[in-house]
């Protein structure tokens, strides 16, 4: 049927949500109030046309489809790219039947292209032509072009490669390479911004003697040549009117100061190729160096044009020759039409600053001359060989010279070395590494200079690095230091060191190294970790590997001794079946002892993702007579003595008049131990690292000391959070994120921190979701007042109430597209009750084969987590007359003890038929048998008990089935009251908790008519109330955002998102939880 009007498809584009595709459409009139509509369909089509860095046409097509409830009007494609067209189809439809397609189109602008870095060289002059030049002092010195006689000076040329960048934003329409000449004394970071910078003449430019820029050469399109040679006087654009003079000149104009603009003031003083041009002697000796340089000859200067094009409409840009006298840089400027025709302007970052060199011209002499000296070129040869010989012996003579001294003098100890790398190792060489960075002097490697990210262009960025199998962040992380000249590691080297090491390659730098209290059971000093500094120093880090069996007393020294109040632990004692560190913490009432001292758990709590435990180290401490402090094992207290806090017990022993006193020391350590990262990767979102933050600066203080974080090897997990705390900070306070730069600077600290491209990946994702929602979570009273405001905003009638507003931005969240390719197979299709809710690949539940249906592995269910490690649940549809027995079967395989119905029983679309016996008697699903043991009946909800058995094995176990029957009508709606569908909650959590055994708790199997709408609230419900009692606050909206990522249909309607603010302000005043 018609059951479709009016559908409007907008492409919108936004610095926080990148590029969008907004839907809106109107249903017929009653068709949903008939039920002849059960969803709508939406099929998202894209083409797009470019060019890519090749120089290749590209085609792009894509189709995406969504299907969304009954009750909307509205949709939001996000994730969408720039120069796209988008076609929308829209259908309604009632399980697998669809309505006529009503189609909307839209074509998202162009926009810049990516950020590009280029860097030029000095070029050699090519060969001399036979033209001859007048002198510099001549009025009729144009240095047009080169010349044969040798007494003239050779030009200075600089090279670059030509740009090769994808253009899948928008069409280039114009590349300009802009020239700025240095003034002396100068800089570029006295620049300014590029974008900032005023175009002149090339003449107006050398004439001053202050920083300008010129262009020097503006083209359209691709250049066959792979470099451009600067300083030649030859341009290679063509006509600037038929090419850049159409993009860049629009019939508005550009604003007046801007590069584009300046460039169309200045056009009428470009001459065309027959102009003759002058240079007169005061505008000589107004040139800097006096007009000894070709710098005052070459001011008026065109050049010669590459496939000139008429003389009389022929404006051009003039590529003149350099000075040797100054320095130069540059920059590029890509021109993209954007909207209404308007130029949009890319500036690259500024070119390596460079100073060309006059070469002279070759020396010649006389004839005669050279026949005199003119030597055998026989004997030329054997000269050089035999020269080349001697070289080689010699350089291979000082070579094992060297190696000889390096192995002699390579342990011993050099005072003044040790004085300059305490240096660098403080503040001062903090700076001055930091000012050093950008010309790689203390790297091994070239590096790249990398702007900092404006808030407001986080989510451009990522979207624009993720492409391309994250092609932009890989070449940032590459590009990352490894190694400093100035940094050594040679106490980790140390042969007897070597066992302290977990990983060879992993080294404390001897600069920045945490060094133990010597003693004389323990004389070394080593262990492996770092002093790190965070954000503008403010807080001091300990970024240590996780303690083995050989370190792990010396771990417990390093915490006593530098005070360390609280310890950060990333890292899971195994992985993968891999011990990544030792437990360095007893059971509660089971004290540990490591060498001298006693550890204790006081206290334990669990949360969602991390584990926070309190210990107390003792020890005791010795004093011989007033002054001198002893430990027990007779050596002087060092450090940790002082660091301590509490003193409980002293004895007197006096032997040879002697007075020894023993005093206990304590000294309490909190642990945040994060469970849910795995080495080398990074978690799947972000919320659950940026909340562990947020409680681990709650409990810092710099009165606990420095800030100890681990992971196994405390490099790539721990050099990632100490990297996210840090950028958190800046990003509150100058509205920028400094990520790359601030990386260099940790590995300047400590080698490799941040160790793989998906950790760098996911910090940035961290940072555009902390831009983009900053920290929902709240307390009770913060969630009731949001909801008492969003209620009078609904009364007051107001355009998007407050909470419809966070809904509205569930839809701007970026997550990775997922597949669904074994739901949507041919021979799976019967299976699904709808096709628009389906399972993805990476979390469906599998069946086992069996025997005659090997293949027979799928049911519509997803894995769905819960709020921590004790709940999940498998989210699936009701049973169909077909999947009856992959229902029980997943029961049985999954052990799962707990169902939550969430349907009414009947026949029909929205209804759920009955999938169990009567009492007392057995039903067989294959080799499953199910019997009702019992039954019984309350106000809002029916429990029954059921034995399932094995038939093969004779295994067997009692499942409990809640069924909540206060919940009817379409898809998208929710119940009238949240009384029952809480307390159905509070039964199943209280059933759960009774039958909780040691091992991995079973999941609690949720289904409702099609396993979206109904258990997407349950499982948000339940996962927002664990939240609220386990921490005293919740956050509504990251618990909804995770559940929509795991399965299609998930929360798509705005009214269940207020039905859960509702039950839970109802519960908490039920329950009295204001103050939990």
């Amino acid at each position: 049927p018609e059951s479709v009007e009016d559908v409007v498809v907008t492409c919108k584009h936004d610095l926080y949500s990148g590029w969008f595709v907004e839907v809106r459409w109107t249903p017929v009139q009653g068709a949903r109030e008939q039920g002849t509509i059960g969803h709508f369909k939406l099929e998202l089509k894209s083409i797009a046309k470019y060019v890519d860095e090749e120089g290749q046409q590209r085609y792009e097509d894509e189709i995406r489809e969504e299907n969304v409830s009954v009750n909307f009007t509205s949709y939001t494609f996000a994730q969408a790219s720039a120069n796209t067209h988008y076609t929308v189809k829209v259908y309604a439809g009632i399980k697998h039947m669809y309505s006529r397609a009503l189609k909307g189109q839209c074509s998202m602008s162009a926009w810049l292209p990516r950020q590009y870095r280029l860097q030029w060289w000095k070029a050699k002059p090519p060969a001399a032509t036979a033209t001859a030049v007048p002198s510099p002092a001549s009025a009729d010195y144009t240095a047009a072009s080169y010349t044969s006689d040798s007494s003239v000076p050779q030009p200075s040329l600089l090279k670059l490669p030509v740009p090769t960048i994808s253009q899948r934003n928008g069409t280039i329409c114009c590349y300009r390479i802009v020239v700025v000449k240095l003034a002396a004394n100068s800089d570029i970071d006295d620049l300014g911004a590029a974008e900032k910078l005023q175009l002149h003449s090339h003449r107006h430019v050398h004439l001053t003697p202050a920083s300008l820029a010129y262009v020097a050469e503006a083209f359209t399109g691709r250049l066959k040549d792979r470099y451009l040679i600067l300083g030649d006087n030859k341009t290679v654009g063509g006509n600037w009117s038929e090419g850049c003079g159409g993009c860049v000149d629009t019939p508005s104009g550009d604003a007046e100061g801007s590069p584009a603009g300046t460039l169309k003031s200045l056009q009428g003083t470009f001459a065309p190729t027959n102009a003759q041009h002058t240079t007169s002697s005061a505008a000589r000796a107004a040139t800097p160096g006096g007009g000894v340089l070709p710098t005052a000859a070459l001011l008026p200067s065109l050049g010669q044009r590459r496939g000139a094009r008429s003389p009389e409409t022929d404006y051009r840009i003039v590529d003149g020759l350099l000075s040797s006298q100054h320095n130069y840089t540059g920059f590029l400027i890509l021109t993209v039409k954007g909207v209404d025709g308007r130029p949009m302007h890319r500036y690259s970052e500024y070119f390596n600053k460079i100073q060309p060199i006059m070469t002279d011209g070759p020396s010649t002499t006389t004839s005669s001359s050279s026949a005199t000296n003119t030597i055998d070129s026989t004997d030329n040869m054997v000269i050089l060989i035999a020269i080349g010989v001697l070289l080689f012996l010699l350089i291979v003579t000082i070579s094992l010279c060297a190696l000889l001294l390096f192995y002699k003098r390579r342990n011993k100890h050099l005072e003044d070395e040790l004085v300059y790398n305490e240096s660098m190792s403080g503040s001062l060489g903090r700076k001055i590494f930091r000012s050093l960075r950008k010309s790689n002097t203390l790297m091994s490697q070239n590096s790249i200079d990398v702007k900092p990210i404006n808030k407001e262009d986080l989510v451009h960025i990522y979207l624009e690095n993720i492409k391309d199998s994250e092609l932009g962040f890989r070449r940032e992380y590459e590009a990352l230091p490894e190694k400093f000249v100035d940094r050594s590691s040679r106490m980790s080297e140390q042969l007897e060191n070597g066992c302290k090491n977990r990983y060879p390659d992993i080294k404390a730098y001897d600069q920045t190294r945490v060094k133990l209290q010597p003693s004389i059971t323990h004389p070394s000093d080593y262990i492996n970790a770092n002093f790190v500094l965070g954000y503008k120093e403010r807080k001091k880090f300990i970024c240590a590997q996780g303690p083995m069996d050989a370190t792990v007393d010396d771990f417990w020294r390093m915490i006593v001794e530098q005070g360390c109040g609280i310890c950060v632990m990333l890292t899971n004692l195994e992985e993968n079946g891999k011990v990544k560190c030792v437990k360095y913490w007893p059971e509660a009432g089971q004290p540990k002892t490591f060498d001298n001292i006693t550890v204790r758990l006081v206290k334990e709590k669990s949360y969602a993702d991390y584990i926070v435990r309190t210990l107390r180290a003792e020890w005791m401490v010795q004093s011989v007579g007033s002054n001198t402090e002893l430990n027990n094992k007779g050596v002087v207290g060092g450090e940790g003595s002082t660091s301590t806090n509490t003193s409980n017990a002293s004895n007197s022993i006096h032997s040879n008049s002697a007075s020894i006193t023993e005093e206990m020391k304590y000294h309490e350590v909190e642990q945040y131990h994060y469970l849910m990262w795995k080495d080398f990767v990074a978690p799947e979102h972000p919320v659950g690292i940026l909340a562990f933050l947020r409680r681990m600066n709650e409990a810092y203080s710099h009165e606990k000391g420095p800030l100890l974080v681990h992971c196994s090897a405390g490099v790539g997990r721990t050099g990632t959070l100490v990297a996210l705390d840090s950028l958190v900070i800046e990003l509150d306070e100058e509205h920028q994120a400094s990520v790359y730069n601030l990386i260099c600077d940790l590995r300047h600290q400590r080698n490799f921190l941040v160790q793989s491209l998906k950790q760098y990946v996911f910090i940035h994702r961290a940072l555009m979701e902390y831009a983009q929602f900053g920290s929902t979570e709240q307390t009770p009273q913060e969630l009731r007042e949001a909801y008492v405001k969003h209620v009078n905003q609904v009364q007051q009638q107001a355009a998007l109430p407050i909470l419809f507003q966070q809904f509205d931005l569930l839809s701007k969240v970026i997550e990775e597209r997922k597949s669904l390719t074994v739901a949507t197979s041919e021979e799976n299709k019967n299976r699904n009750r709808y096709d628009f809710i389906l399972p993805y690949d990476s979390n469906r539940v599998i069946l086992s084969p069996i025997t005659g249906k090997p293949l027979n592995t799928y049911i519509n269910a997803s894995f769905v987590g819960g709020f921590d490690l004790d709940e999940h649940f498998i989210v699936t549809q009701d049973p169909l007359e077909n999947t009856v027995s992959d229902f029980w079967r997943v029961i049985y395989e999954q052990d799962v003890t707990t169902l939550v119905m969430l349907s009414e029983l009947g026949s029909g679309d929205h209804l759920c038929t009955r999938y169990w016996p009567e009492e007392d008697v057995e039903a067989s699903h294959e080799m499953i048998r199910v019997k009702l043991l019992s039954s019984e009946s309350y106000p809002k909800f029916s429990s029954r008990v059921f034995q399932v058995s094995n038939s093969k094995t004779g295994d067997s176990r009692q499942v409990t089935q809640f069924q909540y029957v206060g919940w009817s009508g379409m898809l998208g709606e929710v119940p009238v009251g949240t009384y029952g569908l809480m307390e159905i909650i509070n039964r199943v959590q209280s059933h759960i908790h009774a039958n909780l055994s040691a091992s991995m708790p079973a999941p609690v199997l949720v289904h409702c008519s099609g396993g979206g709408d109904r258990c997407s609230v349950y499982v948000c419900l339940n996962n927002c109330l664990r939240h609220l009692r386990r921490e005293g606050r919740v956050d509504v909206f990251q618990i909804a955002r995770k559940i929509r990522s795991l399965r299609q249909f998930m929360l798509q309607e705005p009214t269940q998102y207020e039905f859960c603010y509702k039950a839970l302000i109802e519960y908490i005043d039920s329950k009295g939880l204001d103050n939990i």
